[in-house]
């Protein structure tokens, strides 16, 4: 196994981590130097120590197998992690090593679930660099290895792969080097907009940028106890909801219909299909709001339930009410809106609205067949045929995805969690959307989970935001050499 690029590409990870870490040990200096600073600097130079040594003292060498490329986009989730906690964990306060584990993950994998009771009572340097590892994760750490390090560019397809799901490789160029740069130049200019936009609405500079990293990145994480409610400010919701669903978006499809000045969004079979899907539900969902009187004018209902259809499906989880206590029906749409998560080739989490897609077409065709056995029906997304190869990948990865939300909600029963927690969070850590039902709902948090569960919640949230292969492949292929 190739050592020395592996332990090459985790070197630019940490070091990407500590520069983020040296911002915001910055902003804690600006603000009197507040508590946060001495354990940000700290954090930073361990993290730039540990990841500068691999780039001295380990030379170069360019081949890099498929497996390495895995292991690699799976460590350096990981290890982003492990170093991402220091500043907490020396900080102090509710972070104990397990809660720090659980906020980091969560950070990171952008699920925005948390055990902090009083995210208020965090200084400003702390509260940053919680919304920085958002930002981080949004991007996606192997961004950063493909564009930094130059003994893997001949290496780009075989690591990219790993990150990039089949469903959304139709839409990028044939030249991973543009993907790479597709998603970044994308990625950054949405913050940017997002930042002046919320300027322009009122913000101040910080919570501007601490809201964008965590909107953007479809993360969830706020500097409010209240999160996008503490402004009550309907402009700004409007435009929360406008930049999550964009972000919900293929990054692909918007660098097209920017660069070629056609409308290729919306020519989208699967733009299309999840927009529908995204109206409908949120149209259902604010109708029964206010035919069951949870909100007194029709206003209301449609605000509260469009922001809470697009925060779900994005992956986002921001809240503007206790949707715990909302009708049934309701709560049944959010679950499947958290389960199918938003577009492939964007930052959200989810199944994904092309697998859903897919299977409804697959479904389709099948029973086509049962009626008309002999003849040949490709299964077809609008005038797209889709191959039987993908359709056996989507179903395949469908049945995974279930199997493994199943299997997590049980071992979150064994630990105590009640069972409306234990599913409910379970799926939120699987699509990474991060708040569930019950007391870990849109106002609730996790902090009195049993310690154990956080840890597995932690690790299942890395399982879903890598999207499982990576992880079973590495094991798989480890098993074999074995």
């Amino acid at each position: 196994m190739n050592i020395r690029a592996i332990s090459r590409s985790l070197g630019i990870v940490l070091i990407i981590n500590a520069i983020m870490m040296f911002l915001s040990a910055g902003v804690a200096a600006l603000n009197n130097f507040d508590t946060s600073f001495s354990p940000l600097i700290l954090s930073a130079l361990i993290t730039f120590t540990v990841g500068l040594f691999p780039l001295i003292f380990v030379r170069e060498r360019n081949q890099m197998k498929l497996i390495e490329g895995y292991i690699v986009v799976f460590l350096g989730w990981l290890i982003s992690v492990i170093f991402g906690m220091l500043p907490f964990v020396m900080w102090g306060g509710d972070f104990t090593l397990v809660n720090a584990w659980f906020e980091c993950c969560s950070g990171y994998t952008t699920t925005g679930a948390t055990i902090l009771k009083d995210v208020e009572s965090l200084p400003k340097g702390l509260l940053l660099w919680r919304s920085s590892t958002h930002f981080l994760g949004g991007i996606g750490v192997v961004v950063f290895i493909l564009l930094l390090i130059p003994t893997l560019k001949n290496n780009y397809t075989q690591i990219s792969s790993t990150d990039i799901s089949d469903v959304s490789k139709d839409y990028y160029s044939k030249r991973t080097t543009k993907i790479i740069n597709v998603r970044l130049y994308i990625y950054l200019g949405l913050n940017i907009l997002m930042i002046l936009a919320l300027l322009l609405a009122g913000l101040p500079l910080f919570d501007a940028v601490n809201t964008s990293f965590s909107t953007i990145a479809t993360g969830g994480f706020h500097i409010k106890n209240a999160s996008i409610a503490a402004y009550d400010s309907f402009l700004i919701e409007s435009i929360t909801s406008i930049f999550t669903l964009v972000a919900s978006l293929h990054f692909g499809l918007l660098y097209l219909s920017l660069v070629n000045r056609k409308a290729k969004i919306l020519s989208s079979n699967v733009t299309k299909f999840f927009l529908r899907f995204v109206l409908i539900s949120a149209l259902i969902i604010s109708i029964t709001l206010f035919i069951e009187g949870n909100y007194d004018t029709i206003w209301s209902s449609l605000r509260h339930g469009f922001f809470q259809t697009i925060t779900i499906v994005s992956t986002t989880g921001f809240a503007t009410a206790d949707t715990s206590q909302w009708p049934v029906l309701t709560i049944f749409i959010l679950l499947l809106l958290m389960l199918v998560g938003g577009c492939s080739g964007s930052t959200v989490g989810g199944l994904k609205a092309d697998r859903l897609a897919i299977i409804i077409a697959s479904v389709k065709t099948s029973i086509k067949k049962q009626a008309h056995q002999n003849a040949v029906i490709p299964v077809k997304l609008g005038k797209d045929i889709i191959s039987s190869k993908l359709v056996n990948s989507v179903l395949t990865f469908t049945a995974l995805y279930i199997a493994l939300i199943i299997l997590f909600m049980f071992i979150y029963a064994l630990c105590g969690i009640p069972m409306l927690e234990s599913f409910t969070g379970s799926l939120a850590h699987m699509s990474n959307v991060g708040p569930g039902f019950g007391f870990i709902g849109s106002v609730g948090n996790y902090a009195e989970i049993p310690s154990i569960a956080k840890f597995i919640m932690g690790i299942q949230m890395i399982i879903g935001r890598i999207e499982i292969y990576p992880l079973l492949i590495i094991i798989t292929l480890l098993y074999k050499r074995k």
